[in-house]
């Protein structure tokens, strides 16, 4: 669940220089809070937290796997979400259609916060009415 009482955290991770500096550009506009790496980088990342993970399609599956295995491991709230040419796919098992074209990247990312943001808010409203959604 990311948490909305600060600006998210995202992780974009890829092997392409070059179009992890223009998708820092497009998430920029989203979260201040914007680290990229490649993979070999990856590792000394682990320190820190974050609260969405962006594995580029610049990845191999191989490398998609493994990432998403220290991402769920070291950050088990984070979402880990896959980009490929043309779609996005959440990795909890949810997928969203989305082309790879910046304008399109950035409003799939802000679906993602809205939706993490409503379901925060639906178990906040539903803790102050005596519900414990969290025992579910």
């Amino acid at each position: 669940m990311l948490d909305f009482q600060r600006q998210p955290s995202i992780l974009c991770i890829g092997d392409d220089p070059r179009l992890l500096g223009s998708r820092a550009d497009i998430l920029l506009k989203l979260s201040p809070r914007v680290t990229v790496s490649n993979f070999l980088g990856l590792t000394s990342l682990l320190v820190k937290s974050f609260d969405l993970v962006l594995l580029c399609h610049t990845l191999t599956e191989t490398r998609i796997a493994l990432c998403t295995s220290v991402a769920n491991s070291r950050w088990p709230r984070a979402k880990v979400v896959k980009i490929r040419t043309g779609w996005m796919s959440d990795l909890s098992m949810e997928k969203m259609e989305v082309s790879n074209h910046p304008q399109a990247l950035q409003e799939g990312i802000q679906r993602i916060f809205d939706r993490a943001k409503s379901t925060a808010t639906d178990r906040v409203l539903a803790q102050s009415k005596g519900g414990d959604e969290s025992a579910a």
